[in-house]
Parts: C-alpha cells; sequence; structure tokens
C-alpha cells in the first residue's frame, strides 16, 4: 500500500513542502494501514517516502506540544523500530520527495523537528494562544500595518522576528516565506469583507461569498484551531506600539494634511497604578470621558475589571466611539464610576495635551494605503524609541529648528493643524532646543520608554488648555518596553522652572507653584520629559462670607493672584490673601485665575472652579444656569455639574411620564468632583425608554439643602410636521419662522422592507425620488429621534404598480444597508393600477393620513 500511494504521486513529486500535497483523510488513513503493514518488511526509497508523508501529516494534525520523540509516530504506527532505522527512512524519504535533506543545529541533525515543519503548522497548537499562533497573528497585525504595499523584505524581516521562538524546523527562509504568504492571504480575506463587518461574522460571509476560499490558502488548516486562528487574525487592527485604552493618532486626508484622532481599542489591560484610588470593594467601574472628550464622544464608555496587578479594559460602546476626531490641543479625559457614582477621574498616560511647540513626540506607522505611503500613524511618546519598522515619525513645532545625529536622517513628512511632521530614518538622536532623544529604526527588537507622572490633580484648577494641575510634586516614573511603571532613580532626575533655563538635579520646593519640566538623563542627554503644572498641596480656595472676594491660603508668599479683571492682591508672608471678585458677583462656573511670579520669572493664566458653597449646572458657554431649562439628551454632552466645594453633592434624577402615571420618586447619583453630565447620559436614556416618548427627566445638583435650577432632558424639544416644504422641526419657544429642516428615512406600510434613506425636500420631489406607496417617516436630528409626522401617501401614476419590487427588498435587507429608492418599481404584492379621478402625472399630490 506505501508502495502503491508513493507510485500514485510519482509524477507530483516536485520538491514542494509536503503539507501542500494535502492528504485527504482517506489517503491518509490509507498510508497509515499501509506502513502498519509493510514498513517492517519493505524500506525501499517508494516506502520510505510514504513515511515521511504520513509522518508530516501526523504531526500536523496531532501534535500538541511537548518534546519531539520517535514514539509520537512508532507508538501510532504500533512498531518497534531503532533510531538508526528511522532516521535513515526520513533521509532517505525526504531526498526520494525532493525536499531538503534534515536540517542541523549545534545539537546534532533534527530528524523529527523537520518533519514536523514539513507538515506545515500543528492544528492543536494553533487551538491554543501559544507560540504558533501567536507568531501568525503578530506578523498579520505586522503586514496590517504596512497594508498591500508592504515590501516583501521587510515582511520577511518580520517573519524571521515572529517566528524566532519557534522551532528550528521553522526557521528556515522558506518558512518564513510560507509564513508571509499565509499572513498576506488572511490581510487579504479581511480586506475583501464589508468593511462595517465585525471580525466574527467574516467566516461566515467568505462562505457565502467565496466558498472554496479555505482551499486557496497557502497553508492547510481546519476544525478548531482553523476557527480560532482566523478569528483571532480577523481581529487585529491596524494598530501602532501603544497598547494604552484610548491613543492619539495622526490620519492623512485625501489633500495630504494630518488630522489628529483618538483610537480606541476593544480590550486591553492598565496597570493597577493608574486606578490607585478606587477603592478595593468596586471590582468593577466603568470609565467615561469628560471635558472636552466628552463634548467629541459622548457615547464612549469602557468597562474595567479588577485583575491581579491591574485592569482589563474593554470597550463597550458602540462601533462609532472606535475613531473619532480630537484636537491635540485637548486633555484625554475620563471619569470612574460604579454603583450610580462618580469615583473619580483617571487620567492616562499619553493623555495629556501636546504642544509641538513645547518639544517633540514620536509617532509609529499604524497604517498604510494601498501605494505604500503612510496613512496613519500611532502616538509613541517623547522617549527614546527603538523599533523594527524602517521608519519613524517626528512631531514638532512649525518654526522649530531639528538636528539630527549620528546616523539618523530626518526628512519632511507632512504639514498638521499642530505643527510639522518628519520621516525618521537610522540610528542616532534627534535634537529640538536643548531636548534630544534617541531612535533606531530597522532594529532587531521594538523597545520603547514612556515617562509619566503619578500624584493627585485637582481638577478644581486648569491650566490655559484645561488640563488639571497637581496638588504637590508628583512621583514620575518611566516604563520600559513589556515592563510596568517603576519610578525614575532620583539621580537620573532633572528639573527646571518656568519652562526655561538650565537643567538642575534638586527638585524644588514643597511650596512649588508654577511650571516644571521633568526630563530623565539618557547617557548624560536630557531624555523623556513631561511639562507639570503644580499647585502647593496646602493650597486652599474658598469665598468669603459676602460673596465679594476669594480668600486663598497656602501661597508661596509674594505672588500676584488676579480673578478675572477685578483688582489683584499679593500673597502675604502667611501664604494668604484677599483676591477681589469682579463687581456685580460671579456668573461664570470657571474663573480665569492669573498669577505672577515676584521675580517676574513667570505668569500664569490658569483656571479654577468656582469654590461655591452651594452645587451648579454649568451651561455649555461655562455660565451657572440661573433659570429651568429644556435640553435634548444629544445637547446633555455639554454639560457638566459643579458640586459644592464642601459636602456631599448629589445629582438628582426624576422621570415624569404621563404613561405611568405622571412623576415617579428621584434618583440620586452621588458626585465627587466636577463631572460631564454625558457621564450619566446612559442613566438619563434608560429613563426616557421606560418613560416612552412624552417622558422627561427632570435634573438638580443638590448640596447642603440647597438645589440648583432644573434641567428638563426629553429626547426632542418640538414635534415634525408635513407641510408644502417638506418635513420641519418645530421647536417650542422658537419664533414661528424659526425651521430646521431634519435628516428622514422611510418606509413604505403598503411593502414594509429596510428604511431608506429621503430627501428632506417638498412632497412632490420626495415622491418622485420614494415611488408610490405610503410612506412613513422617521426623522432625526444630530442622530436623536423626533416625533414622526403623519405620513406621506403617493398614489401610483396610470399604469404604474404601487410598490417596491420584492426581490430588490430581499436584496437590500441581505445587505443590510439603505438605500435611495428610484421613483418606477415594482413588487408581486399588487396593487390596482387603474387611474383614480384626478390621479394623473399633472394632478399627483400627496395626502395626509
Amino acid at each position: 500500500m506505501p508502495m502503491d500511494f508513493a507510485a500514485s504521486i510519482k509524477d507530483e513529486i516536485d520538491g514542494r513542502p509536503l503539507h501542500l500535497y494535502r492528504l485527504s483523510e482517506r489517503r491518509f488513513d490509507e498510508l497509515e494501514i499501509g506502513l502498519r503493514s509493510g514498513l517492517g518488511r519493505s524500506r525501499d526509497g517508494e516506502t520510505a517516502a510514504a513515511f515521511v508523508l504520513w509522518a508530516a501529516e501526523h504531526y500536523r494534525r496531532n501534535f500538541a506540544g511537548g518534546s519531539f520523540s520517535w514514539a509520537f509516530l512508532t507508538d501510532e504506527l504500533g512498531l518497534s523500530l531503532d533510531q538508526a532505522t528511522l532516521r535513515d527512512l526520513t533521509a532517505r524519504g525526504l531526498r526520494k520527495l525532493r525536499r531538503p535533506p534534515p536540517r542541523s543545529s549545534d545539537a546534532g541533525v533534527q530528524y523529527l523537528r523537520t518533519l514536523a515543519a514539513e507538515g506545515g503548522l500543528p492544528v492543536r497548537l494553533l487551538a491554543n494562544e501559544g507560540g504558533y499562533r501567536a507568531a501568525l497573528v503578530g506578523l498579520v497585525a505586522d503586514l496590517e500595518r504596512f497594508g498591500a504595499g508592504c515590501p516583501e523584505e521587510q515582511a520577511l524581516a518580520f517573519a524571521r522576528r515572529r517566528a524566532e521562538r519557534l522551532p528550528m524546523g521553522y526557521r528556515t527562509e522558506e518558512f518564513h516565506g510560507l509564513f508571509v504568504q499565509f499572513a498576506r492571504e488572511l490581510v487579504d480575506l479581511r480586506g475583501r469583507a464589508p468593511r462595517d463587518l465585525a471580525a466574527a461574522d467574516v467566516e461566515s460571509w467568505l462562505d457565502r461569498a467565496e466558498p472554496a476560499w479555505r482551499e486557496r490558502l497557502t497553508l492547510r488548516f481546519d476544525g478548531d484551531a482553523a476557527r480560532a486562528l482566523f478569528a483571532e487574525a480577523m481581529t487585529v487592527r491596524a494598530g501602532g506600539e501603544v497598547d494604552e485604552p484610548l491613543g492619539r493618532q495622526l490620519v492623512r486626508d485625501e489633500d495630504g494634511a494630518w488630522r489628529a484622532f483618538v483610537d480606541v481599542a476593544p480590550a486591553t489591560r492598565l496597570p493597577a497604578r493608574l486606578m490607585d484610588g478606587i477603592d478595593a470593594a468596586y471590582p468593577r467601574v466603568r470609565l467615561a470621558p469628560t471635558g472636552a472628550l466628552a463634548a467629541a464622544c459622548p457615547d464612549l464608555m469602557l468597562a474595567l475589571d479588577r485583575e491581579e496587578g491591574g485592569w482589563s479594559a474593554t470597550r463597550i460602546s458602540g462601533r462609532r466611539t472606535a475613531r473619532f476626531p480630537f484636537p491635540l490641543s485637548a486633555p484625554i479625559e475620563l471619569v470612574a464610576m460604579a454603583d450610580g457614582r462618580l469615583l473619580q477621574p483617571v487620567s492616562l498616560p499619553g493623555g495629556g495635551a501636546v504642544d509641538p511647540a513645547e518639544g517633540l513626540t514620536l509617532w509609529t506607522l499604524a497604517e498604510s494605503g494601498d501605494d505604500g505611503a503612510a496613512r496613519r500613524l500611532a502616538w509613541a511618546g517623547s522617549a527614546s524609541l527603538r523599533t523594527h519598522d524602517p521608519f519613524v515619525w517626528a512631531l514638532v513645532g512649525a518654526n522649530a529648528r531639528v538636528t539630527c545625529s549620528e546616523g539618523l536622517v530626518a526628512q519632511p513628512g507632512g504639514e498638521s493643524a499642530e505643527g510639522r511632521l518628519l520621516r525618521l530614518e537610522g540610528k542616532g538622536r534627534i535634537g529640538v532646543r536643548d531636548w534630544s532623544l534617541a531612535v533606531e529604526t530597522g532594529a532587531d527588537r521594538t523597545e520603547r520608554d514612556e515617562i509619566a507622572a503619578f500624584g493627585a490633580q485637582d481638577s478644581t484648577v486648569r491650566d490655559g488648555r484645561g488640563v488639571p494641575v497637581f496638588r504637590g510634586l508628583p512621583d514620575i516614573a518611566l516604563r520600559r518596553a513589556g515592563h510596568g511603571f517603576v519610578s525614575l532613580p532620583t539621580r537620573r532626575r532633572l528639573y527646571r522652572s518656568g519652562g526655561r533655563g538650565a537643567w538642575r538635579r534638586s527638585a524644588p520646593e514643597e511650596s512649588f507653584l508654577g511650571t516644571l519640566d521633568v526630563a530623565a538623563e539618557e547617557d548624560g542627554n536630557v531624555g523623556a520629559r513631561l511639562r507639570l503644572r503644580i499647585l502647593p498641596p496646602a493650597a486652599r480656595f474658598s469665598m468669603d462670607a459676602g460673596g465679594e472676594a476669594l480668600s486663598v491660603s497656602g501661597f508661596p508668599a509674594g505672588w500676584t493672584l488676579r480673578v478675572e479683571d477685578a483688582t489683584p492682591a499679593v500673597i502675604n508672608e502667611a501664604g494668604s490673601a484677599q483676591v477681589p471678585l469682579p463687581a456685580g458677583g460671579v456668573r461664570k462656573a470657571r474663573l480665569r485665575l492669573r498669577a505672577a511670579a515676584p521675580d517676574g520669572a513667570e505668569t500664569l493664566d490658569w483656571q479654577l472652579a468656582l469654590p461655591a458653597t452651594r452645587a451648579y449646572l454649568a451651561r455649555p458657554d461655562g455660565s451657572i444656569l440661573e433659570t429651568q431649562r429644556e435640553i435634548t439628551l444629544h445637547d446633555l454632552r455639554d454639560w457638566r455639574v459643579l458640586p459644592a466645594h464642601v459636602g456631599q453633592t448629589d445629582l438628582s434624577l426624576r422621570l415624569v411620564a404621563p404613561g405611568l402615571g405622571g412623576i415617579t420618586s428621584p434618583l440620586a447619583v452621588r458626585v465627587h468632583g466636577e463631572a460631564p453630565l454625558s457621564s450619566i447620559r446612559d442613566l438619563v436614556d434608560d429613563l426616557l425608554s421606560h418613560g416612552g416618548p412624552d417622558a422627561e427627566v427632570r435634573l438638580r445638583a443638590l448640596a447642603d439643602g440647597h438645589e440648583s435650577p432644573r434641567l428638563l432632558v426629553r429626547r426632542f424639544l418640538g414635534e415634525t410636521h408635513l407641510t408644502e416644504d417638506g418635513v420641519i422641526l418645530r421647536t417650542h419657544g422658537a419664533p414661528g419662522d424659526e425651521r430646521t429642516l431634519p435628516d428622514l428615512v422611510a418606509i413604505n406600510i403598503d411593502a414594509p422592507g429596510p428604511a431608506v434613506a429621503a430627501p428632506n425636500a417638498p412632497p412632490a420631489a420626495m415622491g418622485n425620488v420614494l415611488g408610490p406607496g405610503r410612506w412613513f417617516f422617521l426623522p432625526s436630528l444630530h442622530g436623536q429621534p423626533l416625533r414622526p409626522p403623519r405620513p406621506l401617501v403617493v398614489e401610483p401614476d396610470a399604469g404604474q404598480e404601487a410598490t417596491t419590487d420584492q426581490d430588490d427588498r430581499l436584496h437590500a435587507a441581505g445587505t443590510g444597508r439603505s438605500r435611495p429608492c428610484s421613483p418606477r418599481r415594482t413588487c408581486d404584492r399588487r396593487r390596482s393600477s387603474r387611474p383614480r379621478p384626478g390621479n394623473t402625472p399633472a394632478a399627483r399630490q400627496y395626502r395626509p393620513r
């Protein structure tokens, strides 16, 4: 039997790897049966070829890890053969099949590892999250970043690195090329599927669209292993080296300019140190956006689960929150919530505002276009960087003077609103003024240092860009690739006050106030650095009894403070002062606080949250809500709550729903610091959904027996009407001539199917696009649903059938996409085409029902 089989493939022998013979189940079983009975009697070239074919396939199907042993083969065959015989069979069989001889290493000739590698990738090992699977998925991630234009030489370099931990048989140039080809095929398969298709649905989509796609793959894999590997490979995103939940990115527009975005990972891990203030009683918390981030993406939500040594972080909001525009000049701020309580603000490494004018930041390739040019860059910090990639980008100020030393070369990389990009290649240092970083591209490994500050931040005091300042000098930590944050040794710390002057090794005094640059020394150079704004830990703010002055204490003597445009005051020797407030009282949630050093070395322009004894709701323009106001759920993202300076503050939510009998009992959410109302958006949304279309949620801030004016939150503030101009939205309290045209989708009541996009135009024009039928509109404004108007009835012309074609509707339903209707479609569900009186093309009109 083995000889017959070997003879049957004689014409196929062309030196290909053995896994490419793709033995079927039947042929594999026949081969095993023949070897059981014939291997002991005949050991000629054909039998040896049959043995190595069977052995390679046996390793592919059944090897589950562990040491390599001849018993893995002989026990399956029920034979007892000495090692010399087995080695001879292997060598002659490979020679018969025109394959290279067994690989050699310092430990000798590797017969078994050669057979295993000839079989391809062991499917049982691919089903586990081990080295084989990690190597392939990692290679897919490498190629995803470079896209179809990744040069073969670069792809092979990635494959060599990924295969370093695999057995020797897989560390050959032949298998490096095989891995690259297979990974390219996986990348191509992911690209064929619709862009909005979830990764978990790609395999089933391919089964429907291209049933034979598995047979065309370079490497054969099947069963659970195929599903496990394929599912993980399809979830690979074209990302950078940064593994934070939220990372900054630069995306190139069609015009070549770079725009700033935030990219949110679907799942990652946070170090425990970032969440030090969270009580151990909370094993699970949520992170919601606050500040400018809340205005940019109010629906963003992360779920954090406490684990040993850190937290797992999972994005639980929709796909539209996975990437969104966000300026580099605004900080990424989050707030932790649990059990209906707002616990504490959370700042991520790299989440601070990025100002290229202050220095430089490094960026790595996240995605390439089909032409091979960079399309998306990921923030890589402001510390030294070593990477496998052939290029790194530096973002510097528009007029910055940049120097490169040693073998590092900088080329123009494009312009952005924040500065200019330089593309770096080689090994050396890049410098801006007195700041330099070590960069190495095309390295044998990837390493990225990261510097961060950990300490108490005061969200009531912010710098001019809205970033919370630190209370006292924070701890400075450094994180190297693959490790957690560790405190930067004191001997490596450098300090500079006011953002200028010489660097010093001595830390500032505890009462330090102002801007402080902190850097890590790297081989005698100023390396990774941070710019911090610091308030003395003893600093306190309060309103005097009459509300006409701000009482401050704990400040360094001699500083001059000024609130808004009121009269300035000088801090006395005791560190206190009475700083006058603007005449006429304060009506703003944040006050402009300017502080000048006694020697004139620095002038701060900060913001101070009103230190009031009451809690307030702050309007989008920063003013305090003084009278009741109606807003939509969409507008909630622009509002925030300011807690009382002392005592407890709660947000009171009361649902008013006519369908539920009127006013329900209030809910209370405890507030621990200034917070955006978007952080309770999901709760408000649930209440409105429970209350029905006419429901409203009444919001107040409560503190020390005082309550703020109410915000009345509704899904919409008016109702839509079908008029001769189209579907319009009339807002309660708006002038009679003020009309808003909402967005429209429509459903044909006579032939229900997927909603179709409809232009908001006069009824006759909409009828020409939609075609005959009774059309029910679903209006929305800024993504929020509105109360529908009466239906639009479009009568058919003489000889025209009334409804859309069923096949068309089924096709649209299968694609899952809305489509614009053309005016003349038919349906199997017939309606009379006989014209009614007045139903001529000239006289056809809409009739409300």
